[in-house]
């Protein structure tokens, strides 16, 4: 292949050395071949040594055909991507205007830009002065000398193409275009549009990524339809005997051409059997995507499917327990006589992104387990807010391992203390519950089932004011009495110490204090830290004015049933 035509396909570098090294491999293959072919087809030799080449001479030659294949595949896949025209904004803009250079052109009125049929293979070479009229023209009707440089090799490929078709020639009268309809073309008239495969399942197997990589590779404005067959062929494997169904989640994504941002579709669903021809037309419009009612950090089942059944309704009213697959737990037997797959495909996001969904699948008689989301309200360690990076280490199962061992942050916020790490966390719509560990504390791991119920560092009166609600307190690594809630709501100022706290949280270990508080105008959640001899000041709800009468009363927490003694309870973590 001519080394300007890869430099104008534009494609990376690594791509250009990989296929000009599956070339030197498959000639190499084929020049061993034609040599089997010379030595075999002489007609000097045997018939039983004519057979004996399959066993000796052809081994490894089937391999490195299919070594050259494969790589010559993923290099026409490099390519359809390079020379697809799924325009950005900015290539749009280029087209409308080229589009209007071209008519222009046709009718004779810019002689400067013209260019045959005949120079067309030359322009995609790189000549510059077969093109440089289309540019002038491109700089004259608006668009930017940097936008232009950035997008020549697109360019490039979009004149080349139509003077192939004779479409950037002066036409006949009887053929030209009577007047210029900025819209002739189904580029100019569709907007900038993508799709995303949130999830793909063929049989029990996962596919989301092979089915990316194949519609981001052909989607293209010029291509408006493609055909694909769900096979074991396509996916390269066979995941379990029988007929199987192929289920994808997608969604798209449309320009908006007033201001450039992207409108979310619907998520839409394929459900099919497999070797089901499908056609997959890029032009689709979805329905705009609606999140009314969806809660961030709640469950969203987006798809359901049994076999080829929508069976949404149902997950969504059995979900948050384990449930066994079967015919008779949706009442249908979409294939009888054959095993089935059940594909949920799920988010715990609003609005989401196509990373933030999850996918099970499940066959006939197995059992599924949708967890309620890990929602992580706040998290400390030591005096650091490290809330985001706990919250990136849940798992899709909604686990969270940590390593108490190792620093929670860097730098160390507090060099050769012993640390505490106060996580507060809620799994679904159960009650708020708080983890304390500390350094050297070992691994410990929170998980949806099976684990205790934190509840000992909560304060036991309910909030029964708008006055900010103090929801729990460590003291070192010890939950503190009722009495010290009451003190700590009415003062909103404590000196931190054993004193004050009548006890020592954390056997002589330079101590912090954790106050978790709610705002009860908008119920977000805070941590307050600070350190052994410091000041603590509990925050007012900045969005409402508390009166004096309004604030908590000591008495209320003294006459409570509430001991306030710090025994280790069922469930209840009380380290040493």
């Amino acid at each position: 292949m001519d080394e300007n035509v890869l430099r104008a396909a534009s494609l990376l570098p690594h791509t250009v050395q990989g296929f000009k090294a599956t070339t030197a491999r498959c000639k190499s293959v084929l020049e061993e071949l034609q040599g089997l072919i010379n030595k075999y087809g002489n007609g000097k030799l045997r018939t039983y040594q004519k057979f004996k080449w399959q066993l000796e001479d052809i081994k490894g030659l089937q391999s490195k055909l299919k070594a050259g294949l494969n790589g010559l595949d993923t290099f026409n896949s490099a390519v359809a991507l390079s020379l697809s025209f799924n325009l950005n904004f900015e290539q749009q803009r280029i087209v409308k205007k080229l589009n209007k250079v071209q008519f222009d052109v046709q009718v004779g009125r810019r002689e400067g830009s013209v260019v045959s049929r005949a120079n067309a293979d030359a322009v995609l070479r790189g000549d510059e002065d077969l093109l440089s009229g289309v540019l002038e023209d491109l700089r004259n009707e608006g668009i930017p000398q940097a936008a232009i440089g950035e997008n020549k090799p697109f360019i490039t490929r979009w004149v080349a193409k139509g003077a192939k078709a004779g479409e950037w020639e002066e036409q006949p009268p009887d053929t030209a275009p009577l007047d210029f309809q900025p819209n002739v073309s189904a580029l100019d008239s569709e907007p900038e549009r993508k799709w995303e495969i949130l999830s793909a399942a063929y049989g029990p197997s996962n596919v989301t990524s092979k089915m990316r990589t194949f519609i981001t590779t052909h989607v293209s404005a010029r291509t408006k339809t493609r055909t694909f067959t769900p096979s074991d062929t396509f996916f390269g494997h066979d995941p379990k005997r029988g007929p199987k169904s192929f289920v994808m989640v997608w969604r798209t994504q449309t320009r908006d051409t007033d201001d450039g941002s992207w409108i979310l579709s619907k998520p839409s669903t394929l459900a099919v059997r497999q070797n089901e021809l499908v056609t997959f037309d890029y032009t689709m419009r979805l329905p705009p995507q609606d999140m009314d009612g969806a809660i961030d950090g709640s469950l969203i089942v987006l798809n359901a499917s049994w076999f080829t059944v929508d069976v949404t309704a149902t997950i969504v009213r059995i979900s948050g327990d384990p449930f066994r697959v079967s015919n008779t737990m949706f009442g249908n037997d979409p294939f009888r006589g054959h095993w089935k797959s059940l594909v949920i495909t799920y988010t715990y996001k609003a609005p989401f992104q196509a990373t933030d969904c999850l996918m099970k699948v499940a066959i006939e008689d197995e059992e599924v387990y949708i967890p309620p989301p890990l929602i992580i309200h706040a998290a400390f360690y030591h005096k650091a807010d490290v809330t985001e990076m706990i919250r990136a280490s849940v798992d899709p199962e909604q686990v969270l391992i940590l390593d108490c061992n190792k620093h929670f942050c860097v730098p160390d916020p507090a060099y050769g203390v012993v640390k505490t790490i106060a996580i507060l966390y809620q799994y679904g719509s159960n009650l708020p519950e708080l983890y304390v560990g500390h350094e050297g504390g070992g691994w410990k791991t929170l998980r949806p089932t099976g684990e205790p119920i934190r509840r000992s560092f909560f304060n036991q009166v309910p909030q029964r004011s708008n006055d900010v609600y103090i929801m729990a307190a460590i003291w070192g690594i010890q939950p503190i009495d009722l009495k010290h809630f009451g003190l700590m709501s009415q003062s909103k100022q404590f000196r931190i110490s054993n004193e004050w706290f009548g006890f020592d949280g954390f056997m002589n270990v330079q101590k912090t204090c954790h106050v978790f508080v709610q705002f009860p105008s908008t119920g977000e959640i805070k941590c307050i830290v600070g350190a052994e001899g410091e000041t603590m000041e509990i925050p007012p709800d900045p969005s409402i004015a508390i009166a004096p009468s309004q604030t908590a009363n000591v008495s209320e927490y003294e006459s409570s049933d509430f001991s306030g003694e710090m025994v280790e309870s069922e469930g209840v973590e009380i380290m040493e």
